[in-house]
């Protein structure tokens, strides 16, 4: 996702205070590739329940990371938390210590350029609006 007008120094340090303000444990970037899957391209850990699982991987052979896409593709936010999460995506995601899962598209020129995946590891909960909008404005600085 490198871009020629961000500071990733900035936008980093943005990352790291959004990420403690909301109580998150890591904040990812991902670039959607030519094969249609998300390469990790930035992490920010924010604690040490974050830094000791591998890096999250979506395979996009995967049904639930298929569906992911195609939600993201129309722009729309992906929010899972125990309350909706389907067993296919608690399975895919206790592999990595992940409770709670916010994705953002990051839209470029009208199509989907990749993703900002925001983690809980420590509680099962459903993202507000309040983070909603907050983690979408990353999104749009991120594609700028």
């Amino acid at each position: 996702m490198a871009n020629s007008i961000i500071n990733i120094d900035d936008f980093s340090s943005r990352m790291r205070s959004l990420a403690k303000a909301a109580g998150l444990d890591r904040v990812a970037a991902y670039h959607l590739t030519g094969s249609n899957r998300l390469a990790l391209t930035h992490a920010w850990n924010c604690s040490k329940a974050a830094e000791i699982n591998d890096e999250l991987k979506f395979p996009a052979r995967l049904p639930l990371v298929a569906d992911w896409l195609a939600a993201l593709s129309n722009g729309k936010c992906v929010n899972i938390s125990r309350a909706n999460m389907t067993l296919d995506e608690a399975v895919f995601l206790c592999m990595f210590g992940i409770k709670a899962l916010y994705l953002t598209p990051v839209i470029k020129e009208g199509r989907l350029f990749g993703v900002l995946a925001f983690e809980d590891h420590g509680s099962y909960r459903r993202f507000d609006e309040g983070c909603a909008a907050v983690f979408s404005d990353a999104a749009e600085s991120w594609s700028a």
